[in-house]
């Protein structure tokens, strides 16, 4: 009867419980809504790549949130479309045509995140 006890007692004290929510891991709102789009769309054949994978566009690395930050031009909450969707929608010109459908759910996504400042939080 100890031993059963002792095993029971010792897996609760091992880990045999939910983690603390501040002991996940957590992920950003770019790293889980944005960077999934900007890498299906911008991604592609080879267009705008990780800075390691060959690419036409090296300088617009889509993988990284500071590659993306530093290209603040693209990010500027303007009207009607700020520079990146407006680019992506091909409504200025854009070597890669039409990426992303003007009222899709992934452009209003990206509006809505550069809309409330395209932070990495």
């Amino acid at each position: 009867m100890k031993v059963v006890a002792l095993v029971v007692g010792a897996l609760a004290v091992t880990g045999c419980v939910e983690p603390m929510p501040s002991e996940t891991a957590q992920t950003s709102y770019f790293e889980s809504n944005v960077k999934p789009i900007l890498v299906a769309r911008c991604a592609h054949a080879g267009c705008h790549g990780d800075g390691n994978t060959p690419s036409r566009f090296v300088a617009f690395d889509v993988y990284s949130y500071d590659s993306l930050a530093a290209r603040s031009d693209l990010i500027e909450p303007v009207r009607p479309y700020p520079p990146l969707l407006a680019k992506a929608a091909a409504i200025t010109p854009h070597g890669g045509g039409v990426v992303l459908d003007v009222g899709s759910d992934a452009f209003l996504v990206l509006q809505a995140w550069i809309e409330n400042g395209a932070t990495d939080e």
